[in-house]
């Protein structure tokens, strides 16, 4: 699963690597990415992989969204989210749900990886999907370092995931992997360091 899936710079490649035989579930609210992403897996003939406009949240129902005005500004663009405060940005009302309510519905009985990236909003998607985490058991990427994080956004995300049996194995870079744990992480102490936007490869011990 692609949380925050933007133009699908993690959906495509993991659509590719699932092939036929598994299935990449992209979640987009934003109208025109999603529209974009949904043209781009099917010319590249991704049919088994499908784009949600839900915003999973720690609640299904309907919340505040801002959508960020300039198109042509890929760092603004980038910055659309759930209570998120943009001077240029358009505000909007979209559909929210669960992780939890959106897989049992949808009756998904598997989950091997859950990427996250929604502009400090992944707190509240992880507690959303507890239930789902502690079953499956994925291995969950999620973005740090945005400007609108807070001590007790990642203090939600620890409390959530390490009863669950979960670790922070590092940060991901290119071609490699940065050590971390939850001190550091939580205290956002080196290697962290603001104002940088980190991707946090979390696991179950083993």
């Amino acid at each position: 699963m692609d949380v925050g899936a933007n133009l699908g710079d993690w959906s495509l490649p993991m659509a590719k690597a699932v092939g036929t035989s598994g299935r990449v579930i992209a979640f987009e609210p934003v109208p025109y990415l999603a529209d974009a992403l949904t043209k781009t897996l099917r010319v590249n003939g991704f049919l088994t992989s499908v784009v949600s406009r839900k915003a999973l949240s720690d609640s299904t129902g309907e919340a505040a969204f801002t959508i960020a005005q300039n198109e042509d500004d890929i760092h603004n663009v980038r910055c659309s989210g759930l209570g998120v405060v943009l001077e240029d940005g358009h505000q909007t009302t979209v559909a929210t749900m669960t992780l939890d309510d959106y897989c049992e519905k949808e009756h998904i009985d598997r989950l091997d990886f859950l990427k996250i990236d929604v502009e400090s909003h992944e707190a509240a998607v992880i507690q959303g999907g507890a239930a789902t985490i502690g079953k499956h058991q994925p291995a969950i990427v999620f973005e740090a370092g945005h400007w609108q994080e807070t001590r007790e956004h990642r203090q939600t995300i620890h409390d959530t995931l390490a009863p669950l049996g979960y670790r922070v194995v590092g940060i991901l870079i290119e071609h490699g992997i940065i050590e971390a744990d939850w001190d550091s992480y939580l205290a956002f102490v080196p290697p962290f360091k603001k104002p940088l936007f980190y991707n946090i490869l979390c696991q179950p011990y083993e």
